[in-house]
């Protein structure tokens, strides 16, 4: 797997993926965002916080599970993922600074979703969770080293400066694509 291979896999299914999916993935990002500022308001957290709250219980989880897990916690409800996903919430709840928060979260798909969640405008991160990398891999989900992520997060990137799209509005179009080739099961 090479970035290229990776970029040219984008760019042979764009056109039939933003005509299906780019509309709902340019606006995946922004709804997630304003869902994590409204439960910042409503619990009197700031932003970056649940961002990264709602960022730690994704491992492994669907959307609506991680945020059943982050509306519980907030709650005083500590239960729901890993002991170790739970100690990093109880260090999170308690921090309002982006590279901390990342330090913490440390994978580099949570700390790109984190980032995504807090900042669709980011550029510099671009999520690849299990439906992307099944995306790439033709419906297989393989094992994910730091380097196949750099790969793929970077094609996204690039791909994305080329269509003068967000890297988040790429990623989460192409995720919305993976969902229904592959299925949504993690």
């Amino acid at each position: 797997m090479t970035e290229k291979k990776c970029y040219n896999l984008i760019k042979r299914d764009w056109d039939e993926t933003q005509s299906l999916f780019l509309s709902q993935g340019m606006q995946w990002y922004p709804i997630e965002n304003e869902y994590c500022r409204d439960i910042a308001n409503k619990h009197n957290r700031d932003i970056i916080t649940v961002s990264g709250l709602f960022a730690v219980f994704s491992p492994i989880k669907s959307v609506r599970e991680n945020k059943n897990i982050l509306e519980n916690y907030l709650k005083g409800r500590k239960y729901g993922h890993t002991q170790s996903q739970m100690n990093k919430a109880h260090r999170i709840a308690n921090s309002i600074n982006l590279d901390e928060i990342s330090n913490i979260l440390h994978g580099n798909k949570t700390i790109a979703f984190f980032r995504h969640l807090y900042n669709p405008m980011d550029k510099e991160v671009s999520c690849i969770d299990s439906h992307m990398i099944k995306y790439f891999n033709q419906g297989d989900l393989i094992h994910i080293t730091p380097k196949r992520y750099k790969i793929m997060s970077n094609s996204v990137k690039k791909f994305a400066k080329d269509v003068n799209l967000l890297p988040s509005e790429v990623q989460a179009t192409l995720w919305l694509r993976a969902k229904s080739l592959y299925g949504i099961n993690v």
